[in-house]
């Protein structure tokens, strides 16, 4: 997430990021956009690192799907 995105692929993004779960959309916001690491992730949750590292794996599985379906409904 850390390139320029267009206007209307970053309202599709924040779309899709909207949709997740309130977790997955934390892991991805401390640590793709605030660009935090995994250490400071889980400190700032009070998670384990591994757990911050699972649910960023879900996290971004889940949102490439809900992105590919907001990309492809239109």
């Amino acid at each position: 997430m850390n390139y320029i995105l267009h206007n209307e692929e970053r309202k599709e993004l924040f779309d899709a990021l909207s949709k997740l779960k309130l977790p997955h959309r934390e892991v991805l916001i401390l640590r793709k956009i605030e660009e935090l690491s995994i250490e400071q992730t889980a400190t700032i949750l009070g998670w384990s690192v591994d757990k911050v590292k699972n649910t960023q794996r879900a996290a971004i599985r889940n949102l490439k799907e809900l992105w590919k379906g907001v990309v492809e409904d239109e």
